[in-house]
């Protein structure tokens, strides 16, 4: 007699938990009357974007990606270089970051250990973007001109082989 009592009991039970599921369901299903559900609407998880090409010369690191490139220090090294470049993010015809003048300059840039270049072809630092023509600064000092594996770097950038500011602080925007 006390397994009939708990099988109806338990099939209430039963019963009543595949309820709760199913109203739970329904009530996902129904969204939020302000929000769009449209599957197709807003962003879609896709494949991830490439990281960053990255070919190491020495002490200099070549990123590229999205069709640019840029010169960076390949390991963190602290500097005491009291110097500060500051400008527009600018590009030269080989694709690689510097620093533009309102002249028409381009100043070769060696940026400081951590600085990449995202699938859109954008510098990032310290997890902030930075696109061509955004205005930035940032602390280093001059650098001698480059010799062996440094000057192949500076080849693969189309930088002309007589030094270049070397970042060793942080990439700041201007403003």
């Amino acid at each position: 007699m006390r397994n009939m009592i708990q099988t109806p009991i338990r099939r209430r039970a039963s019963l009543l938990a595949s309820a709760a599921v199913l109203l739970l369901a329904a009530a996902g299903c129904a969204g939020d009357p302000g929000r769009d559900t449209d599957a197709t609407a807003g962003p879609t998880a896709g494949p991830e974007k490439p990281a960053a090409q990255v070919t190491v010369y020495d002490w200099i690191a070549l990123h590229e990606n999205g069709g640019h490139g840029l010169l960076a220090e390949a390991a963190y090294s602290p500097g005491s270089r009291a110097a500060a470049m500051a400008g527009e993010l600018a590009v030269n015809d080989a694709g690689c970051f510097g620093i533009g003048a309102q002249d028409g300059a381009f100043a070769q840039v060696v940026f400081p250990h951590g600085t990449t270049i995202n699938s859109d072809g954008d510098l990032v630092f310290d997890e902030r973007v930075y696109a061509e023509g955004d205005e930035i600064s940032m602390g280093g000092g001059g650098g001698e001109p480059p010799t062996g594996l440094l000057a192949d770097a500076f080849e693969a950038c189309g930088f002309a082989k007589d030094g270049a500011f070397i970042g060793s602080d942080e990439v700041s925007p201007l403003g």
